[in-house]
């Protein structure tokens, strides 16, 4: 009786280190997927810091070049404006001339 206590006994202990050891690698096992989440998570972050990053340096890029063709617009119009003006200054000269002649 004495030996089937202790069995009992011994058999009780090894089911509770068994569930203690199972227990344990249960927390590793769920530290370890929080871990490999967290990480996921933070590569997750990265790639979308740095697709922001990409469309926002895609952005600079194009209002650059539309600020540059604005820019080279405005050049052109203005130095339309002054031959058109230049234009109309040579052909009052001339009537001037034409006229003062004719007065003469």
């Amino acid at each position: 009786p004495d030996t089937e206590a202790c069995e009992k006994g011994e058999e009780q202990s090894a089911e509770a280190k068994l569930a203690v050891i199972r227990k344990e690698a249960f927390d590793r096992f769920y530290l370890v997927k929080e871990k490999i989440e967290r990480m996921r998570n933070a590569a997750a972050e990265e790639a979308e810091v740095k697709d922001a990053e990409k469309k926002r340096h895609e952005v600079e890029a194009a209002t650059k070049k539309e600020s540059e063709r604005a820019a080279e617009g405005k050049e052109r119009a203005t130095a339309h404006k002054e031959e058109e003006q230049s234009a109309e200054e040579k052909l009052w000269a001339k009537a001037c001339a034409d006229q003062e002649a004719e007065e003469a």
